[in-house]
């Protein structure tokens, strides 16, 4: 680290233009920091093992370790602690979510995931090897995707496993939302694979001409089983319904009819199914796609104004249009798929609920952001990369991926001192300000020796002209 600002200002001079520029001080600055976080990692290390030494904790040695970060490479000395009861462990490790034979750093990893959950691994490998000092394969990007994966789950679990207290304010809302559908993806081996997925949310907001849902929260998996143990779970965890008027919508395919919704929601104040709006406008195209567009928007329209009369009279029409036994038959399967979810179709308006609200069918429009990444360009998958894949995606709907990550720890609990309490309360103390007249007196507290990594980046800043 030796004299860095007037290495940067040598740069400033001998740079060609402005591109290499900005990338030679980007990189310059990355291996900065990769020895200040060194350093600074050292010194925790040291702190740490104070801690563990008042538990009666021994220190066996000291172990080399590489960390690979946005800023590039960090080399990381830290002890492997032992305590009373043979446990042995990395206390730093552990305490910055270091897992074992990963080396690239937590935030790496979830900044990886970001990326990779909208672009294709060797996207992400040449986005991170543009933007930051880390470089990637394709299949270390692979690899850490399904780390993330892993974490998530184990956080979905941990939040089932929660228990509630008995006095825990539970949520009681008036109205709540919830639809499920399935996503079709291609597996190896012309397997075909179904991403199934939940969703609920309490409320609906405008936003311009669009309207978003809020207090949202969705689940998925592989596994149609799971994903009602993972919603139902949520449910009981976070909402007591027995006065909420519930609305559940879906396409009505296998895994998605009323009784398991029913299932999922327990004791409500009221529970009206719907079929889904979209699925049943999509029946009506493909089940008549040899008669006029005006006749099907006809029909979509009886459907939604619940006028079975009129529905009944246009299936007539297209039953006289049909021109061989194939498309007669087609006819008969939309009657008979009308006639089995007719009770399901009767708009809202329409059903004593004293209720009038939007939100349902947003399901299948959050689907795009599954199927975008999932099933565009003829995308292959294996059972631990969809799944992987998938929880990052639904980490992100929910915004609880990085705390995901950051609970996701391994080793034994230390308990804090009071003396460590106190000083990381210290540290978090504003400092008091200096006073000064203009930039030349301002000043920062320097306590350390001239010789150290710090008092050396002071000498340089000095000799540039800048006080500190």
């Amino acid at each position: 680290m030796k004299n860095i600002v007037a290495e940067i200002v040598e740069v400033l001079k001998s740079s060609k233009d402005t591109i290499e520029l900005e990338q030679r001080v980007h990189k310059k600055l990355g291996e900065f920091s990769c020895e200040i976080l060194s350093k600074a990692l050292g010194l925790l290390d040291d702190e740490l093992w104070r801690e563990y030494q008042q538990q009666g904790a021994r220190s066996c040695h000291r172990d080399d370790r590489t960390l690979v970060t946005s800023y590039g490479e960090v080399k990381i000395k830290r002890r492997l602690l032992k305590l009373e009861d043979g446990h042995s462990f990395y206390a730093l490790d552990q305490e910055m979510g270091f897992m074992k034979r990963q080396r690239m750093s937590p935030y790496l990893q979830y900044c990886v995931a970001q990326i990779a959950s909208k672009s294709s691994y060797r996207a992400t490998a040449k986005a991170v090897d543009v933007l930051t000092n880390a470089s990637l394969s394709h299949a270390q990007v692979g690899n850490i995707l399904k780390t993330v994966g892993k974490a998530y789950k184990a956080y979905e679990q941990t939040q089932l496993e929660h228990e509630v207290p008995i006095d825990a304010k539970l949520k009681r809302p008036k109205v709540l939302r919830i639809e499920g559908d399935a996503v079709e993806i291609k597996g190896r081996h012309g397997k075909r694979k179904f991403l199934h997925r939940f969703q609920i949310a309490e409320g609906v907001e405008q936003s311009g001409k669009r309207h978003r849902l809020t207090d949202t929260h969705c689940v998925s998996s592989l596994n149609h089983a799971e994903a009602v143990r993972q919603i139902k779970g949520y449910l009981e965890q976070n909402y007591d319904l027995s006065e909420t008027v519930v609305l559940s919508n879906s396409d009505g395919g296998p895994g998605y009819g009323k009784e398991v919704f029913d299932e999922i929601l327990g004791a409500t104040g009221a529970h009206e199914h719907f079929r889904d709006s979209y699925h049943v406008n999509e029946k009506c195209k493909q089940r008549l796609n040899f008669v006029t567009k005006d006749l099907v928007a006809d029909l979509q329209r009886k459907i939604w104004q619940y006028n079975e009369e009129g529905v009944h009279a246009l299936l007539d029409t297209a039953e006289s249009l049909a021109e061989d036994a194939t498309q007669l038959e087609q006819v008969k399967r939309l009657g008979a798929y009308l006639k089995r979810n007719w009770k399901y179709l009767k708009p809202l308006s329409m059903r004593k609920t004293g209720i009038r609200v939007k939100g349902l069918g947003a399901c299948e429009s959050n689907h795009r952001l599954y199927s975008y990444r999932m099933k565009k360009q003829g995308r292959i998958w294996s059972e631990a990369g969809a799944e992987a894949i998938a929880k990052i995606i639904t980490g992100q709907r929910n915004g609880d991926l990085a705390r995901a990550m950051s609970q996701h720890k391994e080793g034994y609990a230390r308990k804090p001192s009071r003396e460590y309490k106190d000083a990381v309360r210290n540290a978090l103390k504003k400092l008091k300000a200096i006073p000064h007249i203009g930039a030349q007196m301002g000043r920062i507290a320097m306590n350390c020796p001239s010789s150290s990594a710090i008092g050396r980046l002071s000498q340089s800043i000095s000799f540039c002209g800048i006080n500190i």
